[in-house]
């Protein structure tokens, strides 16, 4: 298979089994409440960034990149709804491990939390 879509559509499939893969908390008893819905799209989150009220963006990507999910924060080490140093250097080693699959095409480091990171975390990401 070749196309452009293709990394995209990788990235989706990888998020999607990672979603699929946790359960919400507590209890995590129930297989079919899954830890990250898929609503629609969500915006760009960048460093510098703070959860607003009614929003929890960044909160939620601090959830995936704990212990026992991702495992690339530590707790105490963050301020939760902020995104700070630490969550940029999460995010930017999520994206570094998703650009070194073969199968995740041109992959982005970035450092922020856009529509190709969001679907492989397990949200909606629009079609190209």
């Amino acid at each position: 298979m070749a196309g452009s879509g293709l990394g995209k559509r990788n990235a989706v499939d990888r998020g999607l089994f990672r979603n699929a893969g946790v359960s919400a908390e507590p209890p995590a008893s129930d297989p079919e409440v899954l830890f990250l819905p898929i609503p629609g799209n969500r915006p760009n989150r960048q460093f510098g960034d703070v959860d607003g009220p009614g929003a929890g963006d960044i909160a939620l990507i601090q959830r995936m990149f704990r212990p026992g999910r991702l495992s690339l924060l530590t707790p105490g080490t963050f301020t939760p709804g902020t995104f700070d140093s630490a969550t940029l250097s999460a995010v930017e080693a999520f994206q570094s491990a998703e650009a070194a699959l073969p199968s995740s095409g041109p992959f982005p480091v970035t450092g922020v939390v856009a529509q190709l990171t969001w679907a492989c975390l397990g949200e909606h990401v629009p079609q190209a």
